[in-house]
């Protein structure tokens, strides 16, 4: 068929209509880091979860799939464009953080497993799955400390991996283990890094997260 310029204006109008659509839709997202949050001392903190990952497998599964600790409701908690784009299933928690408060030794809850359960949760063990937690968008983190060795003696490397294990394989260097069973951290230890300026801004940005 013949191309007039009445269709190509048409075509035009039609494409400057999609991308002005496109661009409203975008600009409906929040972005990370754009608008950052003051935290008052005791203000609560929300810990989302993440679904877990593994590079052994490249098989994602939802936090929730295992038989975790839950909130009485939990609730799809996704709040920026880059969330929606890497497909994670973002969550919220149990766990009730405050503002610079420190506590210890705090149940979170209670479980009885099954011996099916238990096996789930041993089988993503074994596959090396890691899981990944989110506070104020700043994902989880484990510091890994490389000592010094024979050929570096004043070396001291710091390392950040994102995430960390599920758990891990018992062996003979590992006091109180059994050789090549899985074992399930059921404790952990969160650290919260904040910066504060009276000048710029009144209380505190959450900077690190580590676990």
């Amino acid at each position: 068929g013949i191309v007039t310029m009445a269709h190509a204006a048409r075509a035009q109008r039609m494409i400057v209509a999609v991308l002005s659509l496109l661009l409203w839709n975008c600009a409906a997202f929040y972005l990370p880091g754009v608008a950052p949050i003051q935290y008052a001392d005791g203000d609560k903190v929300d810990l989302k979860v993440n679904k877990l990952t593994s590079t052994k497998t490249q098989l994602p599964y939802e936090w929730y799939s295992l038989p975790f600790c839950r909130p009485a409701e939990v609730v799809h908690m996704a709040e920026n464009l880059g969330e929606v784009m890497r497909g994670d299933r973002i969550e919220n928690s149990a766990y009730e953080i405050r503002m610079n408060v420190e506590e210890s030794c705090k149940v979170l809850c209670r479980m009885q497993y099954t011996a099916e359960q238990i096996l789930d949760f041993s089988s993503k063990v074994g596959e090396d799955y890691r899981v990944n937690w989110i506070i104020d968008n700043l994902p989880a983190a484990t510091r890994v400390v490389e000592p010094p060795s024979a050929a570096s003696p004043a070396r001291i490397i710091t390392i950040y991996e994102r995430g960390f294990p599920l758990g891990f394989k018992g062996s003979a260097e590992i006091p109180g283990t059994k050789a090549g069973v899985n074992y399930l951290y059921n404790h952990h230890r969160m650290v919260f890094k904040y910066h504060t300026d009276a000048e710029s801004f009144v209380g505190s940005r959450l900077v690190g997260f580590e676990v």
